[in-house]
């Protein structure tokens, strides 16, 4: 139907549905989208307001990514355990896991 090519089955799988027509549904408002993992975050950022608390500071972080940038670009990443509090955040990411297994 198109030229989309993916290595990545599960991306493939998301790019399908904008041909099926298949979307995901918030059950809060009127929010859709292509893929369970894009509602999930959806339902945690607006609805049940989750934040990702700095260990090391005060600051709040609507998700994990942009709680590791600011730890990255805040904190001494040498300090041991910053390095640690880092790594353990990072595996709640998509590219933690895969690194993980990528490393096993």
């Amino acid at each position: 139907q198109c030229d989309y090519a993916s290595t990545i089955k599960a991306n493939l799988i998301v790019h399908m549905r904008k041909h099926t027509g298949e979307k995901f549904s918030c059950d809060y408002c009127v929010f859709t989208c292509l893929s369970k993992g894009h509602l999930k975050v959806h339902i945690e950022r607006v609805h049940k307001k989750i934040k990702q608390h700095c260990r090391f500071c005060k600051k709040k972080y609507s998700d994990v990514k942009n709680l590791l940038k600011h730890i990255q670009e805040s904190h001494d990443m040498d300090e041991e355990k910053v390095k640690e509090v880092y790594d353990e955040l990072r595996l709640l990411t998509r590219e933690g896991k895969r690194q993980l297994l990528y490393d096993c």
